[in-house]
């Protein structure tokens, strides 16, 4: 563990969260994982893990980390401008087979290629945390769009809080998942919210993409609520996507009570609490998986640069008077 701060450990403090809601803690209630040792340069966070994982071991050396036993799997946790520089001390003093790193996992697209050629033929598999990658609802939608179960995906309607690199990491990776890359972006307009504070701005904008889906996002100021939520609109239905995941509407069509010759959306089925299971649970599983099954990993580096190569393009479009601007695809 590299990092113990809100997603290394601190959110498991938070008695309405699922747990596990952190690497540490989904580490150790994994019965696959030997033991836990973390880094980090603030002593008092050794107090806190130690009380909540009696039995890990804590280090403010990250030299020190890799020499107390071989280490399979590394959790950077820090805030992305330090992620570069992570990934550099672990590759030098360990060979872990995975990297697990937040999101983002790197503070400039420009750190892309450095990062990449660090990488470059060793057996390390690096996986972002893209966490919505990790449930169950997500899969039931995915499902729902591949087997065209109500035709063709036509439009995506999107409302989050909370900047274009924290929120807006996750949502674009879900965006991707659901309608394809963007191939444009336009920023309609900016939202005030709290990471401003964290100088991560927050824009509505509207995209098309390479499968022809047309899309609006909107940016809600989380000082009123939280919102992360998407409605996907098809040829015979309708999706949603509410409460972050943890709530999934499924709509069919059927002729309109009241409007002869037109049709209307009615509910089909609901799925609820879809986030009582861990997502970090389930991440952790993959990566066990990934090591001892040889599993090919669900979320890899170029599927982690989507979401910042998307949030350059839209501050592009805000600093040229919120002109279309192209995003780029990695080939």
């Amino acid at each position: 563990m590299i990092g113990l701060g809100n997603i290394g450990l601190m959110y498991d403090l938070d008695s309405n969260r699922v747990k596990p809601s952190t690497h540490v803690i989904a580490y150790a209630m994994n019965a696959n994982i030997g033991y836990v040792s973390a880094f980090d340069t603030r002593i008092e966070q050794k107090t806190l893990l130690n009380q909540m994982v009696p039995e890990a071991v804590f280090s403010q050396s990250m030299k020190a980390l890799f020499e107390q036993s071989p280490v399979d799997v590394v959790s950077i946790c820090t805030p992305p401008q330090y992620h570069l520089d992570n990934i550099k001390e672990v590759l030098k003093y360990g060979n872990p087979k995975v990297i697990f790193c937040e999101k983002p996992i790197i503070a400039d697209f420009n750190e892309f290629k450095e990062l990449e050629s660090l990488l470059y033929d060793r057996k390390i598999v690096l996986v972002p945390n893209l966490s919505r990658r990790w449930s169950r609802g997500t899969d039931i939608i995915r499902h729902n769009i591949q087997q065209k179960t109500y035709g063709q995906l036509l439009k995506v309607h999107a409302r989050y809080t909370r900047g274009i690199h924290n929120t807006g990491s996750h949502l674009f990776d879900l965006l991707k998942l659901f309608a394809g890359n963007m191939e444009w972006v336009k920023v309609i307009h900016q939202v005030n919210t709290s990471a401003d504070l964290d100088h991560d701005p927050t824009y509505s904008f509207i995209f098309n993409t390479d499968q022809n889906v047309q899309g609006h996002v909107e940016g809600f100021n989380d000082q009123h609520y939280y919102m992360f939520e998407i409605d996907l609109y098809f040829e015979c239905g309708k999706i949603e996507f509410r409460m972050s995941g943890d709530s999934i509407t499924v709509f069919g069509t059927d002729q309109h009570p009241l409007f002869t010759g037109f049709s209307h959306l009615y509910e089909i089925e609901r799925f609820d609490h879809l986030l009582s299971e861990s997502n970090m649970a389930n991440a952790v599983k993959h990566l066990i998986e990934i090591m001892k099954l040889e599993r090919k990993p669900m979320c890899t580096l170029k599927d982690g640069i989507y979401p910042i190569n998307v949030a350059q393009s839209i501050i592009q479009s805000a600093d040229s008077a919120n002109q279309e601007v192209s995003v780029n695809s990695l080939q």
